[in-house]
């Protein structure tokens, strides 16, 4: 009987896990040069997801921004096109929300800097 119960809750534990796209929480400090980027790439996730991306730059504005990956076609993300974002800011600091549809890998790009400053850049899609 005992046996049957944990066969049980093993299967109820792991029916579970597939419930919503896996955690995401990335912390991470960029120097970022003038006409230089740099991003963050977030796999495709089977459930749509909120994403939270908050930055903060040491000495110059710069812009923020969640773009579909399909918009991304080579190593160069001062090429890749921002008024195509899901969602961006711009500024020294800033905090916005991109709504990523099911299956739909994303790239966080910052750039713009005018001078070089220290970026840091936070993306989670916790609730």
């Amino acid at each position: 009987m005992s046996r049957y119960l944990l066969v049980l809750l093993a299967i109820a534990l792991f029916g579970f896990t597939g419930c919503g796209p896996a955690r995401l929480d990335v912390s991470k400090t960029e120097t970022l040069d003038p006409g230089e980027a740099k991003s963050i790439i977030c796999d495709p996730q089977s459930k749509p997801q909120t994403l939270t991306v908050e930055f903060e730059s040491s000495a110059s504005e710069i812009i923020a921004f969640v773009i579909n990956e399909s918009e991304v076609k080579d190593d160069n993300l001062i090429l890749v096109d921002s008024s195509k974002a899901i969602a961006k800011a711009e500024g020294k600091t800033g905090k916005f929300t991109a709504e990523v549809p099911a299956n739909t890998g994303v790239h966080v790009i910052i750039r713009g800097a005018k001078v070089k400053s220290e970026v840091k850049l936070h993306v989670t899609n916790k609730k």
